[in-house]
């Protein structure tokens, strides 16, 4: 790879490596076990799915939710209207 400066290099760097206190939290945890267990709740997900990868995850999770709405949406605009349709009918009939 070929980097133009220095702050090509750091960019792509930073998008490589994990934040630095996401790898500082992982050394640690390779060295004392209970260090994580010391940490807050958020901060101790944000260390795991950093470690496994699973940083997208929420992302991933949100847009699936958002689509699956639509989806459903769709679906009750589409529904079965024939009900509606036969007393809506009726009703023409009836006023005529």
């Amino acid at each position: 790879m070929t980097f133009k400066n220095e702050t090509d290099l750091q960019q792509t760097l930073n998008t490589l490596l994990p934040p630095r206190e996401v790898f500082l939290n992982t050394v640690f945890l390779m060295q004392d076990s209970d260090n994580i267990f010391e940490l807050q709740p958020a901060d101790r997900l944000t260390v795991l799915k950093n470690v496994f990868n699973l940083i997208g995850v929420d992302e991933a999770k949100d847009k699936i939710a958002e689509r699956k709405k639509e989806i459903w949406y769709k679906l009750k605009a589409t529904a079965d209207t024939s009900k509606y349709d036969e007393k809506l009918k009726r009703l023409l009939a009836d006023y005529m």
